[in-house]
């Protein structure tokens, strides 16, 4: 693994830009550390202190873990992570496997690091504990922002504002910095909802072997994996969408147990082990032809939300922010706008793959297709098609692009 992001480059200009972050989910926060770690003075903008999201699990492959261990995050995320043994896909119908992958120690010996499991709520710690005090300032909801030749003022709810060199909106697929600078297009519903839940390991009867399973079926399918250390287990169910009315509430555990009655028993039990799921709908979008302004940028799922069945989400913003937290640290405040513009022409044909990769996973997921293919193919098959996202190096590639 490269050695940890360092000091400002010794070329960068004395005035370094002042950054404003809207938004303190992952993707800011992971811009925020990574500003921090190269000399730029940076604010995160967040309004609320509980996001909805906190009890949500999420996977991080290779290519964002080499990026948070280089950030000095490594120690914060060994502590909350569960570190999966294998990924297992099987049937949906017998729970026999199709095919057994694993992750230890094989992709840390190929990829240079591990894949971690974790909550989102104790990345989001992780982050803001290597964050310097004062860092996020919380209660900041932008209505607003004005951008001229100097500067960008941010307006808030609370009658507020701000103003900085250059504003990153980090604030997920229905950005308020997004519907500013760009003309509004809605996030697109893919049809398909997540109904999500985490439990006590002991409740599942999974015991403590560590392992990222996946149930494969026609128009769905079911996962599940341990988080917090290993002591409790996200479950998530992927299915056709029924109606927008109960997006966020919960819905109870045996209503969609009984919908599975001809899946394999064992999901119908894991489901069962909660009392109620909360569901959520699955958003991407098509590539958009610009993320940025001269002052203005977007991250993560404000410039390209993407659905899950690749599990990059995450580990796209944190590449986002390494990306741009080292351009615009060779850049000073004179070159903002040559910094956002390469910025944009680096990540948005690898975000734009991803995003697509995800789509094609998705419906050969939920394909006999899909079942098919893994009952033929090797793990070494697949570890070969993994490769080019997690041994993607965002930090040379950044550096590559950087002006010299």
């Amino acid at each position: 693994m490269a050695a940890t992001v360092g000091p400002p480059p010794p070329n960068r200009p004395a005035s370094a830009p002042r950054i404003a972050v809207v938004g303190g989910g992952i993707a800011g926060l992971a811009f925020a550390l990574a500003a921090h770690r190269v000399g730029l003075e940076c604010t995160v903008y967040e309004k609320s202190r509980q996001p909805r999201d906190g009890e949500a699990g999420l996977q991080l492959g290779p290519n964002a873990v080499r990026s948070l261990y280089r950030l000095g995050a490594g120690p914060g995320l060994r502590a909350v992570s569960a570190l999966p043994a294998e990924l297992d896909f099987r049937r949906w119908d017998d729970g026999t496997s199709l095919l057994r992958v694993p992750i230890r120690p094989g992709y840390a010996e190929r990829f240079g690091a591990e894949h971690h499991v974790l909550l989102r709520a104790d990345l989001r710690e992780v982050l803001l504990r290597l964050l310097p005090a004062g860092t996020v300032r919380y209660g900041g909801r932008c209505v607003g922002l004005h951008e001229s030749a100097d500067d960008v003022r941010i307006d808030f709810a609370d009658g507020a504002s701000a103003v900085a060199d250059v504003l990153i909106g980090a604030d997920g697929a229905h950005s308020c910095v997004r519907a500013h600078t760009h003309p509004y297009e809605a996030p697109v519903h893919s049809g398909m909802d997540a109904y999500r839940a985490v439990v006590p390991v002991g409740a599942t009867g999974l015991g403590r072997a560590p392992a990222v399973r996946l149930w494969l079926g026609t128009d769905r399918h079911f996962l599940c994996y341990p988080v917090a250390g290993g002591r409790r287990v996200n479950l998530v169910l992927v299915a056709p969408a029924e109606s927008d009315e109960s997006w966020g509430k919960p819905v109870e555990a045996e209503r969609v147990a009984r919908t599975l009655a001809h899946w394999d028993p064992a999901v119908a039990a894991l489901i069962r082990t909660c009392a109620e799921l909360h569901r959520r709908p699955l958003f991407d979008r098509d590539p958009l032809p610009s993320w940025s302004t001269p002052r203005t940028t977007l991250i993560g799922d404000a410039a390209h939300p993407m659905l899950p069945h690749q599990a990059q989400g995450a580990c796209q913003a944190i590449e986002d922010a390494l990306a741009l937290a080292t351009l615009l640290a060779h850049a000073g405040r004179p070159g903002i706008a040559e910094a956002l513009r390469r910025y944009h022409a680096l990540r948005a044909p690898r975000t734009a793959r991803v995003q697509a990769d995800s789509r094609e996973y998705g419906a050969l997921m939920h394909s006999p297709a899909g079942a098919a293919f893994l009952a033929g193919t090797t793990a070494e098959e697949l570890i070969d098609l993994m490769a080019p996202t997690y041994a993607y190096d965002i930090e040379e590639q950044a550096l590559a692009t950087a002006p010299t």
